[in-house]
């Protein structure tokens, strides 16, 4: 879904590992928008997720769209019934998380990445497997172990 320079990274990618992804189509929302999607990435191109789904058959659907516009996108892949990797924050604010929520969250059919690798949480993992923290051993003393049981 889309067709900025986010969803332009995301058909690269596919380009560029044949053996991994397959872009099978693409929706945008309006014709001159398809035709350009099409010129520049040579695939089907459609005007609503729905339609994307329905004739394409992808296996996920990346929704690269504004923020305004991704909680209806998402809301109207899982409605039709496919996964969807949604970009963070996949709604504008809360309430709208709350929402999407609420509309999708127990479908199991949305993942929301993160690719900004300087966030707080990102660079505290970082720092911790950079300094070797989460791979120290430390010997086991529970008189409860044994080879069956391990250490708690």
């Amino acid at each position: 879904m889309g067709r900025g320079w986010r969803a332009d990274f995301f058909a690269r990618l596919a380009r560029l590992l044949p053996d991994e992804f397959e872009l099978v189509g693409v929706a945008v929302r309006d014709t001159d928008g398809a035709a350009d999607v099409q010129r520049r990435w040579s695939v089907p191109a459609h005007l609503s997720p729905a339609e994307l789904v329905a004739r394409q058959h992808p296996d996920v659907v990346v929704s690269s769209v504004s923020w305004a516009a991704n909680p209806a996108v998402v809301a109207d892949l899982v409605a039709a019934g496919t996964a969807v990797l949604s970009e963070t924050p996949p709604a504008p604010d809360h309430a709208g998380l709350l929402d999407l929520w609420d509309r999708v969250g127990r479908s199991g059919r949305v993942q929301v990445a993160e690719q900004y690798l300087l966030l707080p949480g990102h660079a505290a993992r970082r720092a911790v497997v950079e300094r070797g923290s989460s791979a120290r051993r430390r010997p086991c003393r529970c008189p409860r172990r044994t080879a069956t049981t391990p250490c708690p």
